[in-house]
């Protein structure tokens, strides 16, 4: 069963930070459930963004932030409007000081160990005014990057933490809505299982089955945990992977309906425009990210 761990590396050893902004990362209107070892900050600049943290579902909309835990399942999805958001995606471990001085005893160190927990969700009314600045000065330095840009950076990312502490926007580990270890075993499996088995034809009761519920008790449960229903996950994520083939692949159309599970080619195409607003020919047509900075 394959992992929901996203491969791909982000930044570099020495400067481990990865910036997503839109556009033009709007094409990708859904990224599924997946999970990696880096935290990762997002600011919405502009237009909403859906995005669901663990079995939590939030709207975001221009000047709210939400922060994701290192290792937390995490799925977004943009509207037809343009959206904009600026996602920077760095290990915590970088804030870390070599002086284990009273900042890493009380702050730092509990920070990494889980003691104290990030906001999941800062709306735009409930933050201090810095805070997005913040967060535009790090784009802008990851951009040009002038000389001394690593420190920057750096001493940027400390101040959103600075701040949100002088806020007492911190939890304390444990009281932050997180699903329990078992619950959140439970949705790995089955969206690991959902990556393994999309190509194919997945029946509700099929799935149901595999994990000991009824299917109509596996609907209520998808719903309540995974933020929508289990046949409209299943086509996002059919469509994702469609969007992926379209952008490195010369595949002709029809195989890639097939190869991601929709047979009926025109339902697909359909479904396609409605998820990414044009139609797949288009898509491929119009998408010229280069492949590495593609987010898989």
């Amino acid at each position: 069963m394959p992992s929901l761990r996203e491969p791909k590396q982000h930044g570099t050893p020495l400067y481990p930070l990865e910036i997503y902004e839109t556009p033009p990362h709007t094409r990708l209107s859904y990224v599924s459930y997946h999970w990696h070892e880096e935290a990762e900050w997002i600011h919405v600049r502009q237009g909403r963004l859906s995005i669901t943290i663990g079995d939590q579902s939030y709207t975001g909309t221009a000047g709210d932030l939400f922060f994701i835990a290192p290792e937390q399942l995490h799925a977004m999805s943009v509207s037809r409007e343009e959206t904009d958001y600026c996602a920077l995606i760095f290990p915590l471990e970088s804030l870390a000081f070599a002086l284990h001085d009273a900042a890493w005893q009380q702050y730092l160190e509990p920070l990494l160990q889980g003691g104290l927990l990030l906001p999941q969700s800062l709306p735009a009314g409930e933050q201090r005014q810095p805070l997005p600045e913040l967060f535009s000065r790090i784009c802008r330095l990851d951009a040009l990057r002038p000389y001394g840009y690593e420190l920057a950076v750096r001493v940027s990312l400390l101040e959103i933490l600075s701040s949100l502490l002088l806020e007492k926007k911190l939890l304390p580990g444990g009281t932050a809505a997180q699903a329990p270890e078992e619950k959140s075993r439970l949705i790995r499996q089955v969206l690991s299982y959902l990556e393994t088995h999309y190509s194919a034809s997945v029946s509700l009761s099929q799935i149901a089955g595999e994990f000991h519920m009824s299917p109509k008790y596996f609907c209520f449960w998808f719903r309540e945990n995974l933020g929508k229903p289990f046949t409209r996950y299943l086509n996002d994520l059919r469509l994702e992977k469609a969007a992926l083939l379209l952008r490195t692949t010369r595949e002709k159309v029809v195989d890639i309906a097939l190869a991601v599970g929709m047979e009926n080619t025109s339902y697909f195409i359909r479904k396609f425009k409605e998820a990414y607003h044009v139609t797949p020919f288009q898509y491929r047509q119009q998408f010229l990210l280069p492949l590495s900075h593609q987010r898989q």
